[in-house]
């Protein structure tokens, strides 16, 4: 969420959608050891587990309970991923590398 000292209406801000905003590293909030900022897993490699390349980050999508990773493999199929403990099991950015165990569902 973004607020702009000039912008006060709804209009205004509508004005604004598309707009794209870039602001430097030093302005970015300070950040607990285990958090990273979405543009840090964006382009990630992702695997399973088994070690097997499933694809890469492409996409985190803000659902509001928790964010979504969108993986897109090499045939340009995506998948989807919970950003919960128990799916996303690691993520490393210096090693370019996010561990993930898919979820179970069961059939009916």
């Amino acid at each position: 969420l973004l607020r702009f000292a000039d912008v006060t209406t709804r209009d205004g801000a509508e004005a604004l959608r598309g707009t794209i905003v870039r602001i430097s590293g030093s302005q970015l909030r300070s950040l607990e050891p285990d958090e990273l900022f979405h543009y840090q897993l964006i382009g990630l490699s992702v695997y399973l587990e088994s070690a097997e390349k499933i694809g890469a980050l492409v996409e985190i999508i803000d659902s509001g309970e928790v964010d979504i990773y969108v993986v897109r493999d090499e045939q340009g199929r995506e998948h989807l991923f919970p950003a919960l403990k128990s799916v996303v099991l690691e993520i490393d950015p210096e090693h370019d590398r996010v561990v993930v165990r898919p979820q179970e569902w069961e059939e009916e």
